[in-house]
C-alpha cells in the first residue's frame, strides 16, 4: 500500500520508418495530500549514438494546495526532435501513511456526471481529456520526385526521349579505356536542358567555360562509370525509372554514381533502398558508405539504429 509507483508508455515509431518531428501531451494528474506527488519525464528511445538517454523532468508550476489537480499541454518537442520514438514516465510518491494512501496521487482522474447513472463518467473532449499525444512524423527518408522542367509544353515534347539525335544538343561520348578503335565508342545524345535540371554535376558543367561546356560533349571511360551504370542514372534522368535492382552491392554501386554525378534525387532512391538491408552486422559498412558518398539520410538511419538488445 505504501509504495511509491512507477508507469511508463513507449512510443516507437521505427517500424514506420518516421522520426518525430514535433510532440505535445496533455497531462492530467491529481494529488490529495500535502505530501503526495508526481513526477513526470520523457527521454528518446536509445540509439547507436545514444544508447542510454537521460530522462528529462517536464516542469509544471508549483502548488501547495492539498487538494490539487493539474492538466496541461505540454511542447516535449525539444526532447524528441528528429529521434524514432521516446518513453514517457511518472512517478508517484507521498502521502500521509495510511491504508489509502494509494489514493492520494491519481493520473486522469474523470468526474462522474450526476445527471447519470453512477456507471457513467464525464463525457470527455480535446479540452479535458486527461492524456492525449499530438505527434508531428516526417519519413527517415525522403525521396523527391524528379524536378520538373522550365519549359513550355511544346518543347517538353522534344525533350522526353534519350538518344534523340534530332533533338539532341549534348553527346556523351563513352570509350573503353583499352584501346583507341572508334569501335569500341558509344554515344549517348541528351539535352542540355534536362542534365542541367537534374543533375547538380552537369549544371555545373554546362554553366562552366570548360571545353566540353563549349563543344557541348563529354567524354567517359570505362574508368570513370560502367556502360551499364551510365545508361541506368540517364535513363533514370530522362524518366525517373530504375530497372529491378535487387542486391545490396548493385545499390551501392549506383550510390556511388549518383553521387558522382550528383543526382540528388537517385541519392535518395538509393539511400532508401540501403536502409532497408540495415542490420547490426554490416551498420559499419553501411556507415562508411553514407558517409563517403554525401548519403546524409542514409547516415542518420545508422546514427538512430536501435542498439543491440543486452543479455
Amino acid at each position: 500500500m505504501n509504495d511509491d509507483g512507477e508507469i511508463s508508455w513507449k512510443f516507437d515509431y521505427r517500424n514506420g520508418g518516421y522520426l518525430i518531428n514535433s510532440l505535445k501531451v496533455r497531462l492530467s494528474f491529481g494529488t490529495f495530500d500535502n505530501d503526495a506527488k508526481v513526477q513526470w519525464f520523457v527521454k528518446p528511445l536509445p540509439t547507436m549514438k545514444n544508447q542510454d538517454p537521460s530522462w528529462n523532468l517536464i516542469q509544471f508550476e508549483p502548488y501547495t494546495e492539498r487538494r490539487h489537480k493539474v492538466n496541461e499541454i505540454k511542447d516535449l518537442t525539444e526532447y524528441v526532435k528528429s529521434e524514432y520514438g521516446f518513453i514517457l514516465k511518472a512517478n508517484l510518491s507521498g502521502g500521509e501513511q495510511d491504508n489509502v494512501i494509494w489514493q492520494k496521487t491519481q493520473l486522469f482522474r474523470q468526474d462522474w456526471n450526476s445527471q447519470l447513472s453512477r456507471d457513467k463518467l464525464m463525457i470527455e473532449n480535446d479540452d479535458t481529456f486527461g492524456f492525449d499525444v499530438k505527434v508531428e512524423l516526417r519519413p527517415d527518408i525522403i525521396v523527391d520526385p524528379l524536378p520538373e522542367l522550365s519549359v513550355s509544353n511544346d518543347e517538353s515534347n522534344t525533350l522526353k526521349n534519350l538518344n534523340d539525335e534530332s533533338t539532341s544538343d549534348f553527346v556523351i561520348h563513352y570509350k573503353v579505356s583499352s584501346g583507341d578503335n572508334t569501335s569500341n565508342e558509344r554515344n549517348f545524345y541528351a539535352h542540355s536542358k534536362v542534365l542541367s535540371r537534374r543533375s547538380d554535376y552537369f549544371n555545373a558543367l554546362l554553366e562552366s567555360k570548360m571545353i566540353e561546356s563549349q563543344s557541348k560533349s563529354l567524354t567517359l571511360t570505362d574508368e570513370d562509370i560502367t556502360y551499364e551504370s551510365l545508361e541506368i542514372i540517364l535513363n533514370y534522368v530522362y524518366n525517373g525509372d530504375l530497372p529491378n535492382i535487387k542486391t545490396f552491392n548493385e545499390w551501392t554501386t549506383l550510390l556511388r554514381y549518383a553521387s558522382r554525378f550528383l543526382i540528388p534525387t537517385l541519392i535518395q532512391r538509393c539511400e532508401k533502398s540501403l536502409k532497408g538491408f540495415l542490420n547490426h552486422n554490416n551498420l559499419n559498412e553501411i556507415e562508411s558508405i553514407a558517409n563517403e558518398y554525401g548519403a546524409e539520410q542514409l547516415l542518420q538511419c545508422c546514427k538512430n539504429f536501435e542498439p543491440p538488445k543486452s543479455n
